[in-house]
């Protein structure tokens, strides 16, 4: 539930900033509420959304089923969000169709039912809603609720990166990146792997950062590389914390510093930091030597199908 959590922040800020302060709505109940939540009174929150879904407002509706699907002043109940959600839609609000679509896509509340969500994102995409665009884009490019279609997907995610959404901009930037649906063009990758990470998006602050690792799109560079790795490693990405131990061990030649980083991304699941935490232990790399250690990082990784950890356990096993 974590995208639907993040895409009910983004309709709650882009909300606040289109309201102005709840006393200038004298008896408008969606303004009193946005207001209270803005101020963390959540009950009252949801005592004027209920007012103001009452009286038929479709934003009222949509944020009265936005707290009952995170628990926002009232218990959370996914089936009592959908409720709401289906009366906002058949007002013909955007996100609340979206945020069906989601409910259908995750079976959140409903059956899932990736057809029906499908229909409920292509509703929300029509009217230019630009987290539907993105969602829909991604059910054309996995042939998941609709026939696969990677022009489609290309176009959808375009639509939606244009409206600076940042999972939009990252996925067209693969798209560039793979050639995938498009021709395959590496400044554009790196154009909008950029414009994403300006915006905070980890992965795509890991993606401008391998950009400028190798070279794609852009002048390689080091520093600027691991610039880019560090603001994604601290919002947990564990694929830029790998990248991190690897500048450190192979460029600045600070085993510990690098050995520091791989076991971060490690203990975190990441199969390529797990074979290079094996690697530190069964070498001594920033840390004593020690081949139990080794072994058992290999072997997470392994099962995982890193294939170098698989190679390293069998050259143990040889010894």
């Amino acid at each position: 539930m974590r995208k639907l959590t993040r895409i009910f922040l983004l309709a709650l800020m882009v909300s606040v900033c289109q309201t102005a302060f709840a006393q200038t709505f004298k008896g408008d109940p969606y303004s009193w509420g946005m207001q209270f939540f803005e101020n963390k009174e959540y009950k009252k929150a949801v005592n004027s959304f209920r007012d103001g879904a009452n009286q038929g407002d479709p934003r009222a509706l949509f944020y009265l089923g936005n707290c009952y699907l995170d628990g926002y002043g009232v218990e959370k109940d996914a089936q009592e969000a959908v409720k709401w959600y289906r009366k906002a839609t058949e007002k013909h609000y955007a996100p609340a169709q979206a945020f069906l679509g989601l409910c259908y896509d995750e079976g959140n509340g409903v059956a899932r039912d990736p057809q029906e969500a499908a229909k409920w994102f292509q509703k929300a995409a029509a009217q230019g809603y630009a987290p539907a665009q993105h969602r829909l884009g991604v059910k054309y490019q996995t042939g998941n609720g609709v026939p696969q279609d990677q022009q489609k997907a290309v176009k959808l995610f375009r639509k939606s990166a244009e409206q600076d959404f940042d999972d939009a901009q990252l996925d067209l930037g693969i798209c560039y990146l793979n050639g995938t649906g498009v021709a395959k063009n590496l400044q554009e990758a790196a154009m909008w792997f950029k414009k994403a990470a300006e915006q905070n998006n980890a992965k795509a602050q890991y993606c401008l950062g391998y950009c400028y690792a190798q070279g794609w799109g852009v002048a390689q560079d080091n520093n600027t590389a691991v610039k880019w790795f560090l603001k994604a490693a601290k919002q947990g990405n564990t694929d830029a914390q790998n990248c991190i131990g690897i500048c450190y061990l192979n460029g600045a030649d600070d085993p510990q510093k690098a050995f520091k980083w791989f076991q971060m991304a490690a203990e975190n699941g990441n199969a390529g930091a797990q074979n290079n935490l094996g690697y530190c232990y069964m070498n001594g790399i920033g840390v004593k030597k020690d081949l139990q250690e080794a072994e058992k990082w290999f072997q997470k990784a392994a099962a995982q199908g890193n294939n170098d950890a698989k190679n390293n356990l069998e050259n143990m096993h040889k010894q």
